[in-house]
């Protein structure tokens, strides 16, 4: 209320349009929070504060592309920039880049040690394109050195679940919820692996708890959508995704489950028009799936078959691109 009344008072009064842009994204209200940003910068367009800010915003909100040539330019001014580069990092992380990847941890190492959270992203890096067993070495070791790290015992109970080892999981996820009970992804991922174990009653009581410490987190917002659709609740599933898509239009997850939606009810043009627009600098896994799984509902097998081969070198959703091909085999060879 303070800062919206000196705005009041005085539209371009920069401190107040900082702190307001700095509280819009520490709440989550990134739309808001970019805003304020751009309103700021107007004012103080060489501020790297903002900056920095702006990339964080630009990258949480899937605007990926913008991220990366905004991070791009800021480092030909600033070259050795670390806060830059780790952002860049991180967006190239989402995108999958891997080259890219390493070429900005090389960097970022030649500049002094990498703090516990960038060597998380090698380990997904190892972890993603099929060195799991190494990815599980480093992440053992990782989280030795640092066994109050709670993003590491997160992320291998992530591993867990995509492996069907939801159990381990849930030991993984009790340490960090030991450490930290107000970690949301944690207890969203409990959730997620008591529904995978068909305990349903600690499955909601996980995600009550998650959406009582952020009733705004992205993820739960999708899973609503996920369950809708495994219900075959379409109404439901399209009114809370298109709600979601007006406040993260840019968000690869939602576009995801938006064509899943236009797949499952036959729509199969518009789940095309979806993935096709998906910006072509996001190698993700869950894309490629997406796309040869669309194939497969059309009846296109031999495509089905050529894009699941294509995507063999994409590690995760392994099973499911494994279970796709094998169907679709079947279908050529009746």
């Amino acid at each position: 209320d303070t800062l919206n009344a000196a705005l009041a008072r005085e539209g371009n009064y920069f401190p107040a349009l900082a702190d307001l842009a700095r509280l819009n994204y520490e709440t989550g209200q990134y739309d808001l929070a970019l805003i304020a940003v751009e309103k700021a910068f107007s004012l103080e367009p060489n501020n790297r504060e903002l900056a920095l800010l702006q990339l964080r915003i630009l990258r949480q909100t899937g605007q990926l592309a913008l991220a990366q040539s905004r991070s791009q330019a800021l480092l030909e001014i600033h070259p050795r920039d670390r806060e830059v580069l780790l952002e860049l990092l991180l967006v190239y992380h989402q995108q999958e880049r891997w080259t890219l990847v390493d070429k900005i941890l090389d960097q970022l190492e030649n500049q002094g040690p990498l703090e516990p959270g960038h060597r998380l992203v090698r380990i997904d890096r190892l972890a993603v394109t099929g060195s799991v067993n190494q990815a599980g070495e480093q992440l053992a070791s990782l989280l030795a050195e640092y066994p109050e790290f709670v993003p590491g015992f997160i992320y291998r109970a992530r591993l867990a679940i995509a492996v069907d080892r939801q159990e381990d999981a849930l030991r993984d996820l009790q340490v960090a919820l030991d450490l930290d009970d107000r970690i949301v992804e944690a207890h969203f991922w409990k959730a997620l692996a008591h529904f995978q174990l068909g305990e349903v009653a600690q499955g909601e009581a996980a995600l009550k708890a998650a959406s009582a410490i952020d009733s705004d987190y992205p993820a739960l917002k999708l899973l609503g959508v996920s369950r809708a659709l495994a219900r075959r609740d379409t109404a439901l599933a399209l009114a809370e995704l298109d709600q979601y898509l007006a406040r993260y239009p840019f968000s690869i997850d939602a576009l995801l489950l938006q064509a899943e939606y236009f797949t499952l009810t036959g729509a199969y043009d518009r789940a095309e028009a979806v993935l096709s627009n998906i910006a072509p600098e996001v190698r993700n896994a869950k894309v490629a799936y997406a796309k040869a799984r669309l194939a497969f509902f059309r009846g296109q097998y031999l495509e089905t078959i050529q894009r699941t081969a294509t995507a063999a070198s994409h590690a995760a959703p392994a099973w499911r691109m494994s279970y796709l091909r094998a169907a679709a085999m079947a279908r050529v060879g009746n």
